[in-house]
């Protein structure tokens, strides 16, 4: 009886690293897409900018 408490304890120890484990990936590939969204942003915050730089110099 002892024997199977100790496995039970055991198997729910590995559970709970695995467990941690995927949370962990799961914030770390959260935080990657929000970063990719914000240089996304900002790109699409400088083509107007761009635009212009190519319009005046295309003007000249």
């Amino acid at each position: 009886m002892a024997m199977l408490a100790v496995l039970t304890l055991i198997a729910g120890f590995i559970a709970f690293l695995i467990w941690n484990d995927l949370m962990r990936l799961l914030i770390l590939a959260e935080s990657a897409l929000l970063n990719v969204e914000v240089l996304l942003k900002v790109r699409h915050d400088l083509v107007p900018d761009l635009l212009d730089a190519v319009r005046d110099y295309a003007s000249d």
